[in-house]
């Protein structure tokens, strides 16, 4: 039980510290920057570029994909440098 517990803590703690570095990203259409679907993957894009890493789009936390930019969704752990960090279900666009 002490573990789970400690784990829990380590998990929550990770989670908010990236939290910390996200970058805030507004869908703007105005400025081209939408969610697109492409071979039943999504992408936050503008053009040829594609969000990576934690965004924050509409006052709502997305994690896309550092190599490709598609969007992870579902229970997924993402690594962090010495840690890593659990998402859940996929967010509602």
């Amino acid at each position: 039980m002490k573990l789970l517990k400690k784990m829990m803590q380590v998990a929550l703690a990770t989670f908010f510290f990236g939290l910390l570095v996200t970058s805030t990203v507004f869908a703007d259409d105005s400025e081209g920057w939408q969610f697109v679907q492409e071979n039943g993957r999504t992408y936050y894009k503008k053009g040829a570029l594609k969000e990576t890493y934690w965004r924050v789009i509409d006052g709502k936390y997305y994690y896309f994909d550092p190599l490709s930019g598609e969007m992870v969704v579902g229970w997924q752990y993402i690594p962090a440098p010495h840690k890593g960090v659990t998402i859940g279900p996929s967010p509602r666009i």
